[in-house]
């Protein structure tokens, strides 16, 4: 019996086999299309270099623009670019009526364009909503795009993970602007000539309102997706590993200029004239300049002249400095300004400057706000000044006439770290620096054999032999800079300068052991945590040392963990 729902039944089978033939005719003649397949970057891992993607482009109507300065190549972080821009007018595989415009921005190493590789490529495409182009349609248009893009990774490539990520979507796409939410993202990989491949695909949408020409509110839609493989992604960590180094490098060379033995002159309370004035006199002793012997120190607060902050009354009188400062301009200037009169007036007091001697903060005129790098910088040129003119009296006689014959002991400062090793002298030995140079860095090279670093093996005890030892970091690290230049933590090491390396795992735990003395010198930033050596134990394998509980580990090289660098004297 032919029923109703029988035929219904019957039709809706032979509709469901014409809609997949559509979608599937749909698909094929977007993969068809030059356009379309280099609008979704479905090609770009069979684009080998950077000059033949642009000759592409501009065959298919995209401009190569140029910056401020004239130049198609900008000088960008973490590599340089370009960008290419397309209008979507009357582009087939647009909604009809389409306002629009599509950006391209790849990224690449070098500073030529020919033989450059793309690493990276962003596109930005954003739609302007009006009466003959709706939102709903424009919406529709890019889940359209965005899921062709997934079908087509799905269908050549393998899946390896999936995910939302809310840290800095599409970050690169403009300069220090971050307008995107999030990023769905797809982590795949592929085969070619037997050697596997890994890329990664990321995209959002987001919208916003901005006012047109005519002054009336327009809604703008953008599309923005991502292609690149794991080079850009290499890239990009070894980039903030350098970012945090410099982060950390400036901290510590702050702390070293801000600490005289255990005072920090941010610390020091400006309304203690006293102690401001020690401090000067500590930190030109500390640069070797000769202070006489004051015998009478006065400084005190009294009111002065409409727009004067200090004076000076001791200038050419060694034995004494006398300074007032008035009250109420004192109160009204900030820290960094304080400091810079008190050091201008005992210019004069003190070093005997006058106006026009010793650079800028012996200028006459404290008129405005000044930051630390200039309180810095102008303090240095004076007492540069000061030490170039600097006549030094005779050394009394000695029964030597060794320059090296001091002797330290554990937890000195001595050439800009603390103190952890000393040889039997007493005279020369190893330290390590105020603060970590990396708290969360790999010590990088994975799967890489070092032909220059030995590889200590596990022998049930301490690691013994070439490459562990005291006097071995150096070298150590020497060789892995130059068998592995990218190593992150060999570089950490490396940031404080030439000399400065990354321990062997006997010279890191000798710091181990002297911890807690370190730890008590002013300003030192106490070890947390498990610290790289620049031991190797294999091509996968590095030694380090956790400095909670005192033992060795042999990890993967691709861990992250803290560097403390080190110099000899």
């Amino acid at each position: 019996m032919i029923t109703k729902k029988s035929i219904m039944i019957k039709y809706l089978f032979l509709f469901i086999p014409i809609i997949a033939f559509s979608q599937s005719r749909d698909y094929k003649n977007k993969v068809k299309s030059p356009s379309y397949s280099f609008l979704t970057e479905i090609e770009i891992n069979k684009t080998r270099y950077l000059e033949d993607y642009i000759v592409k482009a501009t065959k298919l109507g995209y401009e190569l623009l140029r910056n401020n300065d004239g130049e198609v190549i900008t000088k960008t972080e973490p590599t340089n670019s370009i960008l290419l821009k397309k209008s979507v007018d009357n582009d087939e595989h647009f909604p009809p009526w389409a306002v629009g415009d599509i950006y391209k921005k790849v990224f690449f190493l070098g500073d030529n364009i020919e033989g450059a590789n793309p690493l990276c490529v962003i596109t930005e495409i954003f739609l302007t909503e009006y009466e003959n182009l709706s939102q709903t349609t424009i919406k529709n248009f890019y889940s359209s795009t965005s899921d062709f893009i997934l079908k087509h990774i799905n269908f050549y490539n393998k899946i390896n993970s999936t995910k939302i990520t809310f840290d800095k979507p599409l970050q690169y796409l403009r300069a220090n602007i971050n307008k995107y939410p999030f990023v769905n993202m797809v982590n795949y990989s592929y085969v070619k000539n037997g050697f596997e491949f890994k890329n990664s695909f990321s995209y959002s949408e987001r919208s916003e309102m901005v006012l047109g020409p005519d002054g009336k509110p327009y809604s703008y839609h953008y599309l923005g997706f991502q292609n690149n493989s794991d080079i850009w992604d290499n890239i990009i960590s070894l980039y903030e590993v350098y970012e945090d180094l410099a982060d950390n490098k400036r901290t510590a060379l702050e702390n070293l200029r801000d600490n005289i033995g255990d005072k920090n002159i941010k610390e020091i309370n400006t309304y203690d004239l006293h102690e401001m004035v020690q401090f000067f006199i500590d930190d030109c002793k500390r640069s070797n300049i000769i202070v006489p012997s004051i015998e009478t120190l006065s400084a005190t607060f009294k009111p002065l002249e409409e727009g004067v902050i200090a004076l000076a009354y001791g200038m050419n009188n060694d034995n004494q400095i006398v300074i007032s400062v008035d009250p109420k301009n004192w109160d009204n200037s900030d820290i960094t300004k304080k400091w810079y009169v008190i050091y201008h007036e005992l210019g004069h007091d003190v070093l005997n400057l006058d106006h026009g001697e010793g650079g800028k903060m012996m200028f006459n005129f404290a008129d405005r706000e000044y930051t630390w790098d200039e309180f810095y910088k102008d303090k240095d040129y004076m007492f540069d000044y000061v030490l170039n003119r600097q006549v030094k009296k005779p050394d009394p006689p000695s029964l030597t006439l060794d320059i090296d014959s001091k002797t330290y002991s554990i937890g000195d400062f001595v050439n800009g770290g603390v103190v952890f090793w000393l040889d039997r002298t007493g005279q020369h030995g190893l330290v390590c620096a105020l603060s970590d140079s990396a708290i969360n860095a790999e010590w990088g090279c994975y799967d890489y054999d070092l032909p220059n670093v030995p590889n200590v093996q596990y022998n049930g005890g301490y690691p013994e032999g070439s490459g562990t030892e005291i006097g071995d970091g150096f070298n150590n690290t020497n060789n892995i800079l130059n068998d592995c230049p990218t190593s992150p933590a060999a570089l950490a090491a490396r940031s404080l300068g030439k000399d400065w390396f990354l321990p062997s795992t006997k010279e890191l735990n000798q710091m181990y052991i002297n911890k807690r003395v370190l730890e008590r010198f002013p300003g030192f930033v106490p070890f947390s945590g498990v610290y790289h050596t620049s031991t190797e134990n294999s091509i996968y394998n590095t030694w380090k040392q956790n400095f909670g509980k005192g033992n060795l580990l042999n990890s993967n090289k691709f861990t992250k963990f803290s560097v403390r660098a080190v110099r000899a004297f």
